[in-house]
């Protein structure tokens, strides 16, 4: 069997010391893709957010002006009523003022 020499020792180690350079730059690249792609993928989060925060607001806005439509039409409403048969809603008036009367009065 052939016996290793220092030489052959030497060369091995410096293959290795190689190796290992070789590894810690493979590792720095891996880690400065890493952060690139979560920045990217942080940046295309917010973006998103962002969208779904604008079609939420307008939705918002929507059903507001939708709410104050309504209302206004019943606000519009109630005072055509009111103004067709004003007996009859000073009636409705009174009686409910009445029940509220009986039912927040001390007993």
């Amino acid at each position: 069997m052939p016996r290793k020499t220092v030489s052959d020792n030497a060369a091995s180690i410096d293959e290795l010391q190689a190796q290992v350079q070789a590894l810690k730059s493979d590792i720095s690249v891996l880690t400065q893709t890493l952060s690139e792609y979560s920045e990217h993928e942080a940046q295309s989060l917010k973006d998103a957010a962002v969208r779904n925060g604008a079609t939420l607001r307008a939705r918002g806005e929507e059903a507001l002006g939708q709410a104050r439509e309504s209302a206004i039409t019943f606000a519009s409403d109630a005072e055509s009523k009111l103004r067709e048969n004003p007996a009859t809603s000073v009636a409705i008036a009174t009686g409910v003022g009445f029940l509220v009367g009986m039912a927040t009065a001390r007993r």
